[in-house]
């Protein structure tokens, strides 16, 4: 027999969800929902239409707060432009990503509300966050053409980058210590190389090139005139023999702390300027290009070396350096999903498909 104090929250857990979804209706209600016309029903009798209508609205219902249609097709929106899709089936497959999504965003933003997060260090934290990922591609801009070849809406990539943010803090505070991926996830030489066999298929690549860029951008400059001057200036230390990397530290504006150093990629990822990768693609093994144009400024490109299609050798350390990110990713993601799972089981939740249902 169950216990009465159990009864009772499922018995105000129903209530609750009742008066919620009324409000919910109530509070949605718009006079378009209403069909036009004069009002010919009997006093006290149910509009049906606009009853509905509204009750469409409503997706979900988590602890007091709801999740609405039009908040997920406004979102929904910026993807499909991103990815270009019009197929009714995917469309709708990627609708239900987004509701989940937001459900997932709206409990941990209660959870920190809970906890009375500071919003400015959680922001503080996300800027945090793109800056870094932004200096790893190089710059935000070049960040941006990553995430949207990968048919994600850069939106999309800034909201998950603060949950993240938050599940990390949510996930401190649960520890009860300052959250250590180094102390929580052990990553040994030996874990690497089995991660690396045993998921080769991920490591197949087409033909890779690498190489340096002095990438100088108009704003900076203030003028692309004097961006081009810049160019030309950079041209001339190095038919003087300046090392190039060695300029790229002074002048580059895209990784200057590596000498503008352009790890592997393959063509077509996003990762550059398609005017680079295009230079870089077709030409020489140490060529040297003149001045190209780029989005907002010019570029001087170095191609240091070029590899075949094939296996990325485990001896690269960008290719180890993925293993290890792919690693700590799972990892992380297991003990972040046991968190969010537990917070799912205290909230009030309608429907109780919300997170998983179609």
């Amino acid at each position: 027999m169950r216990d009465s104090a159990f009864e009772n929250r499922d018995r105000e857990d129903q209530n609750r969800g009742r008066m919620l979804l009324t409000l919910a209706l109530l509070f949605l209600q718009t006079p378009a929902s209403r069909p036009a016309g004069p009002e010919t029903r009997p006093a006290g009798a149910v509009d049906t239409v606009a009853v509905a209508a509204i009750a469409d609205k409503v997706v979900g219902i988590i602890n007091n707060e709801v999740i609405t249609k039009s908040e997920i097709d406004s979102r929904l929106a910026s993807l499909i432009a991103t990815q270009g899709t019009k197929d009714p089936s995917k469309i709708a497959e990627l609708w239900q990503d987004e509701k989940r999504k937001l459900a997932v965003e709206l409990l941990l933003t209660q959870a920190a509300k809970k906890l009375a997060f500071d919003d400015k260090l959680i922001e503080d934290g996300v800027k945090r966050r793109m800056d870094e990922l932004g200096k790893r591609a190089g710059n935000l801009a070049a960040l941006q053409r990553k995430v949207e070849s990968q048919g994600i809406s850069f939106a999309e990539f800034e909201r998950d980058q603060r949950n993240r943010e938050l599940t990390e803090r949510l996930w401190a505070a649960e520890v009860g210590h300052e959250y250590r991926p180094e102390k929580e996830i052990v990553i040994t030489p030996a874990l690497l190389r089995n991660y690396y066999k045993e998921h080769l298929n991920d490591f197949q690549a087409g033909p890779m090139v690498r190489g340096r860029v002095v990438s100088i951008s108009d704003a900076k400059s203030r003028t692309h005139e004097n961006a081009l001057v810049s160019a030309k200036d950079v041209l001339e230390r190095l038919k003087k023999g300046v090392e190039f990397a060695d300029v790229a530290r002074e002048l580059s504006e895209f990784r200057p702390q590596y000498g503008g150093e352009i790890t592997w990629i393959e063509r077509n990822k996003g990762s550059l300027e398609p005017s680079i990768e295009e230079f870089m693609f077709t030409r020489d093994v140490h060529e040297t290009s003149g001045v190209i144009e780029v989005d907002h400024g010019v570029a001087i490109v170095k191609i240091e070396a070029k590899r075949p299609a094939g296996l990325r050798p485990f001896r690269d350390q960008d290719t180890q350096e993925e293993v290890a990110r792919a690693i700590y990713m799972g990892q992380s993601d297991k003990l972040k999903f046991a968190m969010l799972k537990r917070l799912q089981a205290e909230a009030y939740i309608w429907p109780p498909d919300l997170f998983t249902g179609k």
